[in-house]
């Protein structure tokens, strides 16, 4: 049974199917699902915005969908469909611009804006003061988060810096990631 369903998105939508399979049941659907297929992930070539193609996919079992394309005119057709026509418990839609989160909301899908997470993750970056800009990019997956919170031996110290520690958590929340100055106290301790 598939329980996660990622709709289009390109790069970011075969990313996020990569990174969901090490933990879920994942399907990813696009114009060219190559990247996910690739990677191991079960990935079908349709037209996203075609209704009998959804059918044929058979969402009757799926518990959550995220609807990823680049254009939100797309993924609102695309959310709608998916709510209106298949019993789907969540539908969770990529939005690109900011302006169109209330639009997208009255909907009743949750969503997550591309430009307020993209913004979010390189304030932090930046609040890190990371020396190595390849460290932004090589974010874990869920496996690679998995058996590092499974390690017994890593201990992380708090430091006493109340703002220090407030951007260190707003960055850990956002990419999954414990701060350098917080790993080389740990190391140092």
């Amino acid at each position: 049974m598939i329980r996660t369903l990622i709709v289009g998105g390109d790069h970011v939508g075969g990313q996020l199917a990569v990174r969901l399979a090490d933990v879920d049941a994942v399907q990813y659907l696009d114009d060219d699902p190559v990247d996910a297929t690739e990677a191991g992930v079960v990935g079908r070539e349709i037209d996203i915005t075609d209704r009998r193609q959804l059918e044929r996919v058979g969402l009757d079992d799926v518990e959550t969908v995220v609807v990823a394309s680049e254009r939100d005119s797309v993924n609102l057709l695309v959310s709608q469909l998916i709510r209106t026509s298949f019993d789907v418990d969540r539908v969770i839609v990529r939005i690109n611009d900011p302006r169109n989160r209330d639009l997208f909301e009255a909907t009743g899908v949750e969503t997550v804006c591309v430009a307020d997470a993209l913004a979010r993750a390189l304030e932090a970056a930046v609040m890190r003061n990371t020396e190595d800009p390849a460290d932004l990019a090589a974010e874990p997956t869920a496996r690679q988060r998995r058996s590092t919170a499974d390690r017994s031996d890593v201990e992380v110290e708090v430091e006493d810096a109340h703002s220090v520690e407030a951007v260190d958590d707003e960055a850990s929340a956002t990419t999954g990631r414990t701060s350098r100055r917080r790993r080389r106290a740990a190391r140092t301790g």
